[in-house]
């Protein structure tokens, strides 16, 4: 959805995948962006900055983003809570710790180095194993820099392989 450049505000969208397999062993998903930027404007060139997790590349549980700055980030969720890699698991307060999936947690920056976010270590049933990345735009008011008015694109893939 649209954001006013001035007063800011917050956009979710979110994408599911199924992925069914026979393969014993499971399978790994990754995530990978085109760019580490953030998204990146269609035709004035500026950017909503990747998102920057306090502790490097642990997941925050909560998605932050400092007083006049503007961010980009995302989650996983999935049906089977065991199938979350670890760094998306959390224990309520904190992520890359205890076996919970608690909505909306666990947030990190989209960059084009493939991040696993889904270790399934059996075969999936016959309906499959479905995953939700959930992904926030978020510029507060006054933003420095500037976020022009424009089209923001952010490209991820996800590459599902069986372990």
């Amino acid at each position: 959805p649209s954001l006013a450049g001035i007063t800011g505000g917050t956009a979710n969208g979110q994408t599911s995948v199924r992925v069914l397999t026979n393969n014993a062993a499971g399978y790994s998903m990754t995530l990978t962006a085109s760019s580490s930027l953030g998204m990146i404007g269609n035709s004035q060139g500026g950017t909503i900055p990747a998102y920057i997790p306090s502790s490097g590349t642990t997941p925050d549980f909560t998605f932050a983003a400092p007083a006049n700055t503007a961010r980009f980030g995302y989650t996983v969720e999935a049906s089977t809570t065991d199938d979350l890699a670890q760094a998306f698991k959390d224990d309520g307060g904190a992520c890359n710790t205890g076996s919970a999936d608690a909505v909306d947690s666990c947030w990190l920056n989209a960059s084009t180095s493939a991040v696993t976010i889904i270790n399934r270590t059996t075969e999936t049933e016959a309906s499959g194993s479905t995953s939700t990345i959930k992904f926030r735009a978020v510029i507060n008011s006054n933003p420095v820099p500037a976020i022009p008015q424009d089209t923001y694109v952010a490209t991820t893939t996800l590459t599902a392989t069986t372990n």
